[in-house]
């Protein structure tokens, strides 16, 4: 009715006879310079949706709703979406309120998608007497309540939940949240749940039933302030993708993931990436017979001394570019004895791992990779590498594939074969130990003896 008049900034509405509404979906919509708006008169009986109805009143400081009788009311999402002005929401009647739903009736509303999303100025918000019992959706409920530092969510009855993506996403100022009351057993994806939490330091999840969720795609990534979670309870029978499920957890020391089912995960990529306070991770039950991409999985894990992926099937990998890039602290890392016959991607593999001291990839079939840049780029400690396996009949990119490992000393290259696919090849060899001996077949890599010879280590060609 008033959606985008964005220069209204109040208006009179005591006059109206809304008993016989029943929606008012987006009644306010984008009025962008709403101050205040007094509806405390309105009947509401009949009202089965709020959806959207104040979303964008960017400047609404206050309104009451303490008259609201709503048994018919079913959808409340985006209601209060981008509300960026209101600071303080008290459905126990406080004085001083500024937002007043204590005598909103609930128990019909399945949808509150949004609700309260982009809240940026509210500091708290009880809603424990809020009647969720036939609630289904819940996504981004509180995504972007920034400054909200305040949450009580412990009665919510969320039994008929099917979907919470981004449920508390970018709530910065939040620091502990208890969902131990939480029934999740109809919830089928906790895509970004906690996503952008920054100052989270502990989350209550005892009660979560996950047997039906296939996804957690960075369900805890940017938490920065978390140090450890105990997810020992969680069911991933169903599982298909943890990409970037702790992504940017920088506080984190350790994780016990022993008992996960990674039976029918695909992805692990970014998995733990930037998780800068890791010392340690057991993946030995990892069962990785549909494990496809793992690409980023550890990068930036600086204090990862040691990581053990021997039980890793790799017969079905094909993506393994960054998987430890910046692993600074990095010694070695135990590959498994089988073959990994599907690889095509592996550049940056080692990128940066200065301590790495040796590392056995005789099982790697290189047959159809097309990227191997910069896979030992500035790996410090590195004195020799073993590379006779490598098939690089389809390789295109190999350049920096050795730059800055100063302490190498030997590569065995026997089996490269250059073709015409190559197109980026420079600088393979730059910062490498004066004393560098290389074993090649001259006429299979002319390329790489022309480098060689510009680098004037014609002699050390085996």
């Amino acid at each position: 009715m008033f959606g985008k008049c964005k220069q209204l900034k109040s208006i009179n509405l005591s006059h109206f006879d809304t008993s016989k509404i029943e929606s008012m979906h987006s009644m306010f919509y984008n009025c962008e310079n709403l101050i205040s708006i007094d509806i405390s008169n309105f009947d509401k009986s009949k009202v089965t949706t709020f959806r959207s109805m104040f979303q964008n009143c960017k400047s609404l400081k206050s309104i009451n709703l303490s008259n609201f009788n709503t048994p018919e009311l079913t959808d409340t999402s985006y209601m209060f979406y981008g509300c960026q002005e209101l600071t303080y929401i008290d459905i126990f009647n406080f004085e001083m309120t500024k937002l007043i739903i204590m005598s909103f009736v609930t128990s019909n509303v399945i949808d509150m998608n949004r609700m309260f999303c982009g809240c940026n100025s509210l500091i708290s918000l009880n809603l424990s007497n809020f009647n969720t019992s036939n609630v289904k959706n819940m996504d981004h409920i509180f995504t972007n309540c920034r400054t909200l530092t305040s949450l009580d969510v412990s009665n919510f009855d969320t039994s008929k939940v099917t979907t919470m993506n981004s449920m508390f996403y970018n709530c910065w100022n939040l620091t502990n949240l208890d969902l131990s009351t939480f029934d999740t057993s109809n919830v089928t994806d906790f895509y970004e749940m906690f996503q952008g939490c920054i100052s989270i330091e502990s989350i209550n999840l005892s009660g979560f039933n996950t047997s039906k969720l296939t996804s957690v795609y960075n369900m805890f990534g940017k938490c920065k302030k978390l140090k450890s979670i105990n997810l020992s309870h969680f069911d991933t029978s169903k599982f298909e993708s943890m990409q970037s499920m702790f992504s940017n957890c920088e506080n984190l020391i350790s994780i016990d993931i022993s008992n996960f089912d990674t039976s029918k995960v695909t992805t692990f990529s970014r998995m733990f990436q930037n998780c800068k306070s890791l010392k340690s991770i057991n993946l030995s039950n990892f069962n990785t017979s549909e494990l496809v991409i793992t690409s980023n999985m550890f990068y930036g894990c600086k204090e990862l001394t040691y990581n053990d992926i021997s039980i890793f099937d790799m017969t079905k990998l094909t993506i393994m570019s960054l998987m430890f890039q910046y692993c600074e602290k990095l010694i070695s890392v135990n590959f498994p004895k089988t073959k990994a016959p599907n690889l095509y991607k592996i550049g940056s593999l080692f990128n940066n791992c200065e301590s790495l001291i040796s590392v056995d990839l005789s099982n790697f079939i290189t047959t159809n990779v097309i990227y191997m840049d910069n896979m030992f780029l500035n790996c410090k400690s590195l004195t020799s590498i073993n590379l006779s396996n490598f098939d690089t009949t389809n390789m295109t990119w190999i350049h920096n594939m050795f730059n800055g490992c100063t302490n190498l000393k030997y590569i065995n290259l026997k089996n490269v074969i250059e073709t015409n696919k190559i197109t980026k090849i420079y600088d393979v060899f730059k910062n490498t130990h004066e004393n560098l001996v290389i074993c090649l077949d001259q006429t299979k890599a002319p390329i790489l003896t022309n480098l060689i010879k510009q680098k004037r280590l014609l002699y050390n060609i085996l």
